[in-house]
């Protein structure tokens, strides 16, 4: 029996070019696969209308985020504030069908009345408040500000969730946390690019770093790269990913690091298939950060530290590594050393256990069947 959702997405998902829109992508591609018939909502601020998105879905609706100074004075975080969108809401009580809020982001109208009726679901990409409490502490100004002011309203508006059906957590690590406060909580693992194993055999030829470099965290961790692995690495060094700073790119020459600006989906997996390892780092054990399940599957040794693997059942797939000093350990002890086979078995087990789209998937259609 076919069913149909509707999806409220904080982004245009398409292209899925960062770590939140990869997920709802995936999840909207894996649903559309098994049949459900899906009306997408959206909301843009710059990205534009995407014929693959109406491909996948019966009706997809698009919405301008509000003009930031309109959140002004609002005791709304701006994350949800400048998402707030009267024909969202009509569009979203027209449809007597299942709701999937993505995000803390787009649940302004999660607990109206106008839906008091459908079966609501909000997925959780990470403890949003701790997220944005992390990013204040790694930068400065009125940055620093607008993430410390934004995390404490995040932490109030989290109470809103209480008003879903269902509470989806991305890794078990949040379930866990918002049990704390919840009894509808389940875990739905993370939607990715990757449905199989695809690494290449015999040994790379440089360490990859690679992330979105517009992020502060990242560009701190691809500066710290430059500074201070680069120079020690027996391989060379390379680091790719969306808009990185004048900064970063000067650095980054003067270290003998090769950077790649922007590259595309195929530049991309190129790479990383072609990397001998996978240098994946994070100060931030929020959420999952799915270059980690990508890495996973495309490449070849990966080495990260706690904070990257945390809430998750993969750090046995890894090297860990917590400090500089271990990362240049584990690059000159695996510079010359081929994946092994049971390495990839273990990877393929693990995976496909947790981390399959098509099981995912079938796991969502289940649970609104239950619930609806």
């Amino acid at each position: 029996m076919s069913i149909a959702l509707q999806i409220v997405s904080f982004d245009v998902p398409f292209p899925a070019d960062y770590g939140g829109v990869i997920d709802v992508f995936y999840k909207l591609k894996s649903l559309a696969n098994a049949g459900v018939k899906i009306h997408l909502h959206c909301f843009t601020k710059g990205r534009k209308k995407q014929s693959i998105l109406s491909d996948l879905c019966e009706k997809v609706y698009y919405y301008q985020r509000r003009n930031p100074l309109l959140s002004l004075g609002n005791s709304k975080p701006h994350i949800v504030a400048s998402r707030k969108n009267r024909d969202l809401l009509n569009n979203l009580s027209n449809y007597d069908i299942p709701i999937l809020f993505e995000g803390l982001h787009s649940c302004y109208y999660l607990d109206r009345e106008e839906l008091a009726g459908h079966f609501k679901m909000v997925r959780m990409h990470n403890v949003e408040w701790q997220y944005y409490e992390g990013l204040a502490k790694q930068s400065e100004g009125l940055k620093k500000i607008y993430f410390e002011t934004e995390a404490g309203r995040l932490k109030n508006f989290e109470q809103e969730i209480g008003a879903a059906n269902l509470i989806l957590g991305i890794t078990e690590k949040d379930r866990d946390y918002y049990r704390q406060f919840y009894d509808q909580v389940e875990w739905l693992p993370c939607f990715h690019p990757s449905e199989k194993l695809e690494m290449l055999p015999g040994l790379g030829q440089y360490l990859l770093y690679h992330g979105n470099l517009s992020v502060p965290e990242n560009e701190q961790a691809a500066k710290a790269i430059c500074k201070k692995i680069a120079p020690e690495s027996p391989i060379p060094v390379v680091i790719a990913g969306k808009d990185p700073s004048s900064t970063l790119v000067a650095l980054a020459e003067a270290r003998g690091v090769k950077i790649v600006p922007n590259p595309s989906d195929e530049e991309l997996t190129k790479l990383m298939k072609e990397a001998q390892m996978h240098l994946l780092w994070t100060e931030q054990d929020t959420g999952i950060k799915l270059k980690l399940i990508n890495a996973l599957c495309t490449g070849r040794h990966v080495l990260a530290n706690e904070a990257m693997t945390a809430g998750t059942k993969l750090s046995i797939l890894t090297h860990q590594v917590n400090s500089v000093s271990e990362c240049l350990i584990k690059i000159k002890e695996l510079k010359d050393v081929d994946l092994s086979a049971d390495a990839i078995e273990i990877r393929r087990t693990i995976l496909n256990q947790h981390y399959l789209n098509t099981k995912n998937a079938q796991g969502l259609i289940k649970l609104i069947q239950q619930g609806a």
